[in-house]
């Protein structure tokens, strides 16, 4: 982990993150996270990393508790909103937020203000929302990525005309609570960035990450490490989505949100394809915003399926069915622990087991659900 790889606090270790975070280019515009984590060593006069420890782990759990309450306003189920709960813990880039090379800091932070300030939006408090969202802008600008697909799923209403839609009281207000977070963040730059150094190195180093086109497909490993850090992040919810024509017979907030879903996952996997290193997982994960909180309705019947023990029995009576699993658990095996191969971090470890897991997963849903066609 990012705290050394040892079982106690490494206060040298996460000393050595925060004050990267301070100085570094790209870095010292999100201040939010190294404030809180300076602030509350200051008043509770304790060690720089211990207070990481906290400040990450609470707003990560508090997260959490973020995602019940946005699923339990869209859903109306406690039920369906405790699986989603799950479903967010579960996700690689958060179960495993501090290894190397997902290298978690703002998010969990981020993560708090982006929830909250879409649990207001769908209660139509576009005030707060503008207040909460322009604040996560502030700890992490990449979720300005949400907003497009915001708009154009949400509030563009694509059966009425540019013309009506812009007469529309509505519209106009709900636009401007997608911009005015955008306009608070650039000023907050202007502020920020005080000086001609900041303001140049910080330039250099944007115009760096738009330079690395490229970086993830420089040679088969990372190529495939790109597109497997991809698939640990969305093979399972893809699945899930198509299995059992999920994206036809969905209609309403749910089908709005899957399209929300799938907007973004393109233009952001885009983006970090040409702008960001890929294995950095937790960059690809902002397009499941919109997925976590009906993560419950959505698959209920399929995480079911899996814990349901007579179906294994009467699958595995028949011996194709076993030569089948065998087969293609074989094929899993030598994908996950030989083909992929991590370019940092472990070699062998829990990318592989995950991405194994995952795989297995599907393989036993698709069968159980396909009995009578295998």
């Amino acid at each position: 982990m990012i705290n050394g790889g040892g079982f106690t606090i490494s206060n040298k270790a996460l000393s050595e993150i925060v004050n990267l975070h301070k100085f570094h280019p790209v870095f010292f515009r999100r201040k939010v996270t190294t404030w809180s984590i300076e602030g509350l060593s200051y008043i509770l006069n304790i060690e720089i990393g211990l207070s990481f420890v906290i400040v990450n782990f609470l707003f990560l759990f508090l997260s959490g508790v973020l995602v019940y309450f946005l699923s339990k306003q869209i859903t109306q189920s406690s039920k369906f909103s405790l699986i989603s709960i799950v479903a967010y813990f579960l996700c690689f880039s958060n179960l495993f937020a501090f290894y190397p090379p997902v290298y978690t800091y703002d998010e969990p932070l981020q993560f708090c203000f982006v929830l909250s300030s879409l649990l207001l939006f769908f209660k139509n408090k576009y005030w707060w929302f503008i207040f909460l969202f322009s604040i996560s802008l502030i700890i992490r600008e990449s979720g300005v990525i949400l907003l497009p697909e915001l708009f154009f799923i949400f509030i563009y209403d694509l059966d009425k005309s540019v013309k009506e839609n812009i007469k529309s009281l509505n519209f106009v207000k709900k636009t401007l609570g997608l911009l005015i977070p955008i306009a608070i963040y650039l000023f907050y730059i202007y502020i920020v960035l005080d000086t001609i150094d900041e303001k140049k190195s910080s330039n250099d180093y944007l115009l760096l990450q738009l330079s690395r086109i490229g970086y993830n497909f420089q040679s088969i490993q990372f190529t495939i490490e790109t597109l497997i850090s991809t698939m640990i992040i969305f093979i399972l919810p893809i699945y899930l989505l198509i299995s059992n024509n999920k994206f036809k017979f969905r209609e309403g907030v749910n089908r709005k949100l899957i399209n929300t879903f799938l907007l973004t996952f393109i233009i952001n996997t885009i983006l970090i394809y040409l702008t960001a290193r890929a294995r950095e997982l937790r960059l690809l994960v902002l397009p499941l915003f919109f997925l976590w909180p009906i993560f419950g309705s959505l698959f209920f019947d399929e995480i079911r399926l899996i814990f349901k023990s007579d179906k294994y029995k009467k699958l595995f009576l028949n011996v194709k069915n076993r030569v089948v699993f065998l087969l293609i658990t074989f094929i899993n095996l030598y994908v996950s622990f030989v083909i992929y191969q991590p370019t940092a971090g472990p070699k062998i470890g829990v990318f592989n087991l995950y991405l194994f897991l995952s795989f297995t997963f599907i393989l036993m849903h698709y069968m159980l659900s396909n009995q009578k066609k295998i």
